[in-house]
């Protein structure tokens, strides 16, 4: 196996992830009627780029709730949620509940096709 370079093991350390799912943290979305979404592919309207994109980004509960690792790795099973934070889309479109565990895992995939 692999050994992890140093900035991983520092990031599996303090518990940051490295990668993945970036809504909350690095994208929003605005369609051409103002209307912003936290992704282009989470279809949930968090307001209108007239309130201002840092204040939605910084402030909107739903962004906030994107970015609560705790949230996210209750509703997970995978020690790895961490750092991919599975993709916050496809739980919301396959459950409804954008904090749900991913159901595309992929390290759930090859693990069930092990077996």
């Amino acid at each position: 196996m692999e050994e992890d370079l140093p900035i991983i093991n520092f990031a599996k350390k303090e518990n940051k992830f490295l990668s993945g799912c970036s809504a909350g943290y690095r994208e929003i979305s605005v369609l051409s009627d103002g209307t912003v979404y936290p992704c282009r592919r989470l279809p949930i309207a968090i307001g209108n780029i007239k309130e201002g994109l840092l204040k939605i980004f910084l402030d909107n509960p739903i962004m906030q709730e994107l970015r609560d690792m705790e949230k996210i790795k209750r509703n997970c099973d995978c020690d790895k949620v961490v750092h991919c934070r599975g993709c916050r889309a496809v739980a919301y479109a396959v459950t409804g509940d954008y904090l749900a565990k991913d159901p595309m895992c992929y390290k759930r995939l090859i693990q069930n096709d092990k077996h």
